[in-house]
């Protein structure tokens, strides 16, 4: 009995012995590399200097209009986020999906969106219930609601606190902020978002765990709205995230590897579902934009700032030898300076919306005249525009996620020499979203 028992034990510790040698030699995942020096060999301490804030987001297929293009160089960028990540699995999933959509489909003139996503076009309703203002329709006998408007701003550019405020209209269902459904969730992103509260409660009444198909989306707003807007038909729905404004993954590069550009972008995608939806941005001036995430994200001093933008402004300047600045917007996460280049976001969503169905905000002026604007956002997205003292007590509340006092203090201000090779970065861009507005108050003086 006891020879019967060690032998078992000897088998077992050779068979671990064997799985975890084979698990040694095998190609490790995004997800298990991301830590590792081996998963970044030579590169492994440029990350750790750039990788400050935010992780990385997963990946999506979307599409570009024929308009678009710059300046093309065609080269291989230095080692980024997505060549660094790009192993055995992700390859086999693309050349899974290359499968099923044709090269082709890179010409404007013969491309069809709807190929590259059938399984959701499929489940999208071909109407909305025209007896609500939301867009929402019968599901045998439950109901079901997408967002009436989405709002894309960019991190540190007030959407929190305009959400916060937005969400108290009469009119407008109060939900949570941040699925982030579109841009991350429904491609294999688990992660929680700031309100992560609500996404732990949507995954454990829906049962999802890590897949977050369509479904989970509508049940998102099951939970949280859809029983008032039954019984109140002009009450609408919003989507607060921001990574809906620019992130489109980096799919696109592994599948279209001759693509000197993004073939497309969020804004073609959601466009294809919803033509008529409102889309509202708010903005900030780009350089405090940059610091004042630095500091959300644990920053620690004006000296360390100036560092690691030095680094930022290195890795773009790498990439813009190469590739054309909206490649640059879009493919290098990891160079956060990206986040303030908003002429190519916001040029790509007028592009597919037209000017018309998207509402621009500037942060400075939300903080400053919050009533009016308030008015105004109301009015643009079709709603009853309440009383000027409904509004007064909407917006007299504190500002949300807003840097304390302390800790702006504690890190100083920004430098000028900083402020000054920030501004000389951004200006160019300022000018072109200035031109693409038509509205020089977005020159920011610089």
């Amino acid at each position: 009995m006891k020879d019967k028992t060690l032998k078992g034990i000897l088998l077992g510790s050779l068979a671990f012995i064997i799985v975890y040698s084979m698990q040694l030699m095998s190609p490790r995942s995004p997800k298990e590399s991301r830590g590792s020096r081996n998963g970044y060999g030579e590169n492994f301490e440029l990350y750790k200097e750039l990788s400050y804030y935010e992780e990385d987001y997963g990946t999506s297929p979307y599409r570009q209009r024929d308009n678009r293009t710059e300046v093309i160089n065609v080269g291989e960028f230095p080692p980024n986020i997505t060549t660094l990540l790009s192993d055995r699995n992700n390859n086999a999933g693309s050349k899974e999906i290359i499968g099923k959509v044709s090269m082709d489909v890179l010409d404007p003139h013969t491309y069809d969106i709807r190929k590259l996503d059938p399984e959701l076009f499929r489940k999208f309703p071909k109407r909305f219930d025209e007896r609500y203002k939301n867009p929402c329709w019968y599901e045998k006998s439950r109901l079901r609601c997408i967002p009436y408007f989405y709002l894309i701003g960019m991190p540190k550019c007030g959407t929190t606190d305009l959400w916060s405020k937005l969400v108290q209209h009469p009119q407008i269902q109060g939900t949570p902020k941040e699925p982030h459904w579109w841009s991350k969730r429904r491609l294999g992103w688990t992660g929680l978002p700031i309100h992560r509260r609500e996404v732990l409660k949507i995954r454990k009444m829906t049962g999802a765990g890590n897949d977050a198909p369509f479904e989970w989306y509508l049940n998102w707003f099951s939970t949280f709205g859809v029983n008032s807007i039954q019984q109140n038909r002009d009450k609408v729905l919003g989507d607060g995230s921001v990574t809906t404004s620019y992130d489109i993954g980096e799919a696109w590069m592994t599948l279209y590897p001759e693509a000197t550009e993004p073939p497309f972008v969020m804004a073609d995608l959601l466009h294809e579902f919803q033509p008529n939806a409102k889309i509202v941005v708010i903005l900030r001036e780009p350089v405090s934009r940059q610091y004042s995430s630095y500091l959300y994200c644990h920053g620690k001093n004006a000296d360390d700032f100036h560092r690691v933008t030095m680094k930022h402004l290195e890795c773009h300047a790498d990439c813009e030898s190469k590739h054309s600045l909206r490649y640059c917007a879009y493919a290098i996460t990891q160079c956060k300076l990206f986040r303030g280049m908003y002429y190519y976001f916001l040029r790509d969503w007028i592009e597919a919306y037209g000017r018309e169905k998207i509402h621009v905000m500037m942060l400075s002026e939300w903080m400053s005249d919050s009533v009016n604007q308030y008015k105004m956002l109301s009015e643009f997205l079709n709603l009853n525009t309440p009383s000027d003292e409904i509004i007064q007590r909407i917006v007299s509340r504190g500002v949300q996620n807003s840097q304390t006092e302390r800790k702006k203090k504690r890190a100083g201000v920004i430098r000028p020499d900083t402020k000054k090779m920030l501004q000389d970065f951004y200006r160019p861009l300022n000018h072109k979203l200035a031109e693409l507005l038509n509205d020089t108050r977005f020159l920011w003086d610089y």
